[in-house]
């Protein structure tokens, strides 16, 4: 099921609701996020099943199946972290454990998770005698495929005792066309014996021609036989405009300012060489992914190449406050325009660190102390959130309301409608998925009026670069879920990030 705010979770329990007419013993098991199996599932089942005797147990903590046996429940909703926990009870890892024939024909060995001594299989993993329904909801979260993935093996020993299996996201396809073998491991698709090998092969990432770049055919038949409610025109929502706001992101650096941010290019761009001959490790990867880390804390602010992002001090907020760069003053006339435009709610959306939206909020209080400002983070608990997005989200005419949203933490199971009709990225990720998930909090079912998305990006640097390749990334989403016609021409156009950065001059 795919795209997001179609009501997923909604045509889920509708199709489990036809199952269990015809087969009334049907048990359904949802694994989720954990910030959504009350808000969002425990919710929907009390809104679509109210009228119906099912029992339904949530286990957002462990002790609660110390207490209860899932065998008992029409619907068991649990945190995939929990999932991995009773996995982990009964499953070790053991390094060199497994042997396998590679493609030489060769017999060697490679780690595997295999059973402890001593210990039962937890009743989550147990087949009954009802049929059962997996879904693995935001199943995007399963996109890296590995042998040592706790969480995916976990769930992949769960899909053999199901009967029916379900993975339900808004982005299937994050950042390369395999990313969609894990989620169909994750739900037992190579354990099922009523499919060919060619399907069953589209669990291992390796089969996906992606040293071509290019995408098998079987994959967009499998999406077109098996994708339920594929895009938002049945909705008929409202129009939504997304726009770059381009900022000179090198105006007021310093010569030395500019000689650091060219160090840490030139740093990448050779490492990027060497990988182009195959002779970069993991720790290089790392040294070069530093480097455009680097260099985007130094659009945000260039003392930030000295401190980084994380763990600032109240002296290196002032230091930073006293000295605002294009891309804060840029924010903060792009908030006047969007509030002298009537807007009343606004969303600004970041990456990981915090700090950076502190930055944010710090210069916006300079022209815009008036304004009301919240923080949505992943250190605030459940309940927590929940209080911050109803205080946001009540209207109060006589003052703006800017929310601060981590992406990651914010970019699934929270829906911001009605409220805001604006959002702000003050920062690209490296997945253009992440931002799909992040602005259709507030283009969805529900929004009756238009919507407005801005992109704040200085102009030659790797936030600037990053959108360019969200193109090819975007292309290839196309093509896997909708089947949009590439051929055997590549997906990959736009070359790698260092490739696209400009020097500071």
């Amino acid at each position: 099921i795919h795209d997001a705010g179609l009501g997923k979770t909604t045509t889920i329990l509708r199709i489990y609701a036809e199952i269990k007419k015809k087969e009334p013993s049907t048990r359904l098991i949802v694994s989720a996020p954990v910030c959504t199996i009350r808000a969002v599932w425990e919710e929907h089942v009390k809104i679509w099943l109210k009228e119906k005797k099912i029992k339904c147990l949530v286990v957002d903590k462990g002790i609660i199946l110390n207490k209860h046996n899932p065998a008992d429940y029409d619907i068991v909703i649990i945190s995939r972290n929990l999932v991995s926990t009773q996995y982990k009870k009964h499953y070790e890892w053991i390094p060199l454990s497994e042997e396998y024939v590679d493609k030489a024909g060769k017999v060697k060995l490679r780690g595997s998770f295999l059973p402890k001594t001593g210990t039962q299989l937890p009743q989550l993993f147990k087949s009954t005698k009802a049929k059962t329904m997996l879904v693995i909801d935001e199943s995007h979260y399963f996109r890296n495929s590995g042998y040592s993935k706790v969480c995916l093996q976990a769930h992949n020993k769960l899909a053999t005792v199901v009967d029916y299996a379900i993975i339900s996201t808004a982005t299937p396809v994050c950042n390369r066309p395999s990313d969609v073998a894990g989620q169909l491991y994750a739900i037992g698709l190579n354990h099922s014996s009523n499919l060919p090998d060619e399907v069953k092969d589209l669990t291992k990432p390796k089969t996906w021609d992606e040293s071509r770049f290019t995408i098998k055919i079987k994959t967009v038949e499998l999406f077109n036989a098996n994708v339920h409610r594929r895009d938002e025109t049945i909705l008929d929502l409202p129009n939504i405009t997304h726009n770059v706001i381009s900022f000179n992101s090198f105006e007021g650096f310093t010569t030395k300012n500019k000689k650091l941010y060219n160090i840490e290019l030139e740093k990448a761009r050779r490492i990027r060489n060497l990988q182009k001959g195959g002779k970069v490790n993991i720790d290089a990867l790392r040294q070069m992914l530093l480097a455009i880390t680097k260099m985007t804390q130094m659009i945000v602010h260039p003392k930030l190449f000295k401190t980084g992002a994380a763990g600032l001090k109240s002296k290196h907020f002032r230091k930073i406050q006293n000295t605002p760069s294009p891309m804060l003053n840029r924010l903060s006339l792009l908030v006047k325009e969007i509030r002298d435009s009537g807007h009343k709610q606004l969303l600004v959306f970041g990456l990981h660190t915090k700090s950076i939206m502190e930055i944010a909020q710090q210069r916006l209080l300079e022209d815009h102390e008036d304004c009301s400002y919240y923080f949505y983070h992943g250190g605030l608990s459940q309940k927590q959130r929940n209080e911050l997005v109803t205080e946001f989200l009540t209207p109060n005419p006589s003052t703006t309301k800017i929310l601060f949203i981590q992406m990651i933490a914010g970019g699934v199971g929270l829906n911001l409608v009605p409220g805001p009709t604006a959002a702000i990225f003050i920062q690209q990720s490296w997945n253009p998925m992440d931002h799909l998930q992040a602005f259709k909090r507030i283009h969805r079912i529900g929004q009756d009026k238009p919507v407005s998305i801005y992109n704040l990006v200085g102009t030659g640097s790797p936030d600037d670069a990053i959108r360019q390749i969200h193109e090819d990334k975007l292309s290839a989403v196309g093509a896997v879920v909708n089947g949009n016609a590439l051929g055997d021409n590549p997906w990959r156009t736009k070359g790698r990030a260092v490739d696209l950065c400009k020097p500071a001059k």
